[in-house]
């Protein structure tokens, strides 16, 4: 089939009586879109929300509309924790969609997986994901331990 728009005409047994007429649109299969993560963390911390976007891309990479919704369902593939948040959406028309609310409760790193929950075709996988210690997540301004280092005269410098 090349791409563009078909009828398809049904009759009745040669009665010339036409019943069904439909007109169909054929599109090129490398004109189809993939599936691709765009925006996906290095690290998470155990058990916190972060959010994931994903887009849909044309045969070179570069971003596209889609004719209709696709409905994704997005699945872990690596780590031995679980993956909590909603992970069944639906990319809309604009070709971007962005996971919001999820989370994982293992230690390890992890790796995650979207398909298009009615065909499969629109598989891809993610960059693995590591898991911090929430430790990390106790720095502050002028703390002077785990993030940003404490300045000279502020509180906490030179603190052991």
């Amino acid at each position: 089939n090349k791409p563009g728009e078909v009828t398809i005409h049904a009759d009745s047994a040669g009665t010339g009586i036409t019943a069904v007429q439909q007109k169909v649109k054929v599109r090129d299969p490398s004109a189809l879109p993939s599936v691709r993560f765009k925006g996906t963390p290095l690290a998470v911390s155990k058990g916190e929300s972060f959010m994931l976007v994903l887009c849909a891309v044309d045969e070179d990479g570069n971003p596209m509309e889609l004719d209709e919704p696709l409905p994704l369902e997005l699945m872990l593939v690596q780590g031995k924790g679980t993956l909590g948040g909603t992970a069944s959406m639906e990319m809309p028309t604009s070709g971007e969609v962005t996971f919001r609310g999820m989370h994982y409760d293992g230690e390890d790193s992890f790796a995650l997986m979207v398909k298009a929950a009615d065909d499969g075709c629109h598989t891809a996988f993610s960059e693995p994901i590591r898991v911090q210690s929430s430790i990390l997540k106790q720095s502050g301004p002028g703390s002077g331990r785990f993030g940003t280092p404490a300045l000279p005269g502020s509180p906490g410098y030179g603190a052991p």
